[in-house]
């Protein structure tokens, strides 16, 4: 999607009250007056707007904040208090949000990278919601944004006035609580792993605010010792993903670039760094929610990832080159789950797949087959949708495969827990392991 895009505006022409009069037909109960709808976005962020004549709906509103790196992973405010009638990844719109406002009055948020808010919560204005990606039927990050009236899509009005084609504002989104920054803070891109060759699982992450990547050498006791940084500039790719992909008995890193949708895998050095990355094929784009793991029972570490466009899930075999088979189809629906992880939750030597349900909240693993299918799934327990981040390993060395998650909203830091492994598809009472993640 271009930087700024320049669209011809679009008028609303509503002449049902004439029309009605003439019929003898009596008028429709009035809705709501319009709620004070502010700029979906952070306090003072300036953010423009598009309204194209081909857009579907008409008068839905496409937001940019200057070129795609400067829009993608930006907050996502509630426009008004309400309550979250609607939380989905499905269809064109890719994740989206609807908040119902009251008087017949609904708000929708499409495209976005990921979630803050589940389904049935009470949001105020100016209370982070999500944030701004390129998932669904996109072709850059923006905010796909709608005002409703009565399920019929309406010129947005923001700060009070009718919202003009290729305008730019500034939020007055600022309610008197804290805002979460806009800045992301604490860590991501988790990938868990024996990276430093001591039989001990380690964690490596990338730090939000400086794209720094440090490791975190496993204690075998389910915490970590000191971080040393390990790279730099890990803001270019996303995705990232461990695997033995080269089979040369150390674990990789698999990653998709930001800017050309291509998949590099890094070798791993066996001392906790990784080599120079080899280009291992384009179109990775078109992927998210990335796990990896032996799923077809040859000894080779795959890559399973969700197609953005159908939700179906695609694994795809690896060949202990640092290159991948053609992808396998292993069934559809998978979108309507996220924060994927791999492990073998319930001990029989193949590697599941466990996720977060978008609709309910639930853990869910789904066993794997060793055919690089997976069975049907097993519920885990509930409240995980509370989980910034989930990664998987054995980190107590009990030769169960446990999960580690942060708690806190996409974008800020927060407390990671460890959630020992049962072996039977449950996890143990958790523990505190750190601060600031």
């Amino acid at each position: 999607m271009p930087a700024v895009i320049r669209l011809r505006r679009a008028v609303l022409a509503i002449t049902v009250a004439s029309a009605a009069a003439a019929l003898g037909v009596s008028p429709q109960p009035a809705h709501a007056a319009t709620p004070g709808f502010q700029l979906p976005f952070a306090c003072d962020q300036n953010w423009t707007g598009s309204v194209r004549s081909n857009h579907n709906p008409p008068l839905s509103v496409d937001w940019t904040r200057g070129g795609p790196s400067t829009t993608v992973n930006q907050p996502v405010m509630a426009s008004a208090s309400g309550t979250v009638s609607l939380v989905t990844s499905a269809g064109n719109y890719g994740n989206r949000i609807v908040i119902d406002h009251g008087g017949g009055w609904q708000t929708l948020y499409a495209h976005l990278a990921g979630f803050n808010v589940g389904q049935g919560a009470h949001v105020e204005a100016g209370g982070r919601i999500g944030t701004v990606g390129s998932t669904g039927n996109s072709t850059g990050p923006h905010l796909h944004y709608e005002q409703r009236l009565g399920g019929t899509v309406v010129q947005s009005v923001l700060n009070g006035s009718a919202f003009v084609d290729g305008s730019t504002l500034k939020s007055r989104n600022c309610p008197s609580t804290p805002q979460p920054p806009t800045t992301d803070t604490g860590m991501t891109s988790f990938a868990s792993a024996d990276f430093n060759g001591d039989g001990k699982t380690d964690l490596a992450a990338v730090e939000a605010s400086t794209a720094k990547m440090f490791l975190y050498p496993g204690t075998g006791l389910g915490t970590f010792g000191e971080r040393t940084l390990i790279g730099t500039g890990w803001d270019s790719v996303g995705s990232v993903t461990p695997g033995d992909f080269n089979g040369d008995g150390r674990t990789d890193l698999a990653a998709v670039g930001v800017g050309d949708g291509n998949l590099y895998v890094y070798p791993g050095t066996g001392t906790g760094w990784f080599g120079a990355p080899v280009n291992a094929g384009n179109g990775w784009n078109s992927l998210d929610r990335f796990s990896a793991g032996d799923f077809n029972g040859d000894g080779k570490a795959d890559i399973a990832a969700v197609g953005i466009g159908d939700g179906n899930l695609y694994v795809y075999p690896g060949t202990g080159t640092g290159w991948f088979g053609a992808p396998v189809n292993a069934g559809n629906g998978w979108n309507s789950l996220d924060r994927f992880i791999g492990g073998d939750f319930n001990g029989d030597g193949r590697t599941d797949i466990a996720a977060v349900g978008i609709g309910d909240g639930s853990l869910y693993v789904y066993p794997g087959t060793g055919t690089g299918w997976f069975a049907a799934p097993v519920n885990a327990g509930t409240g995980w949708n509370i989980m910034r981040d989930l990664v998987g390993g054995d980190f107590n060395a009990d030769g169960r495969s446990d999960i580690a998650a942060v708690q806190a909203p996409q974008g800020a830091a927060g407390n990671m827990y460890l959630y020992p492994g049962t072996g039977q598809n449950t996890f143990g009472t958790r523990s505190t392991i750190g601060t600031d993640w």
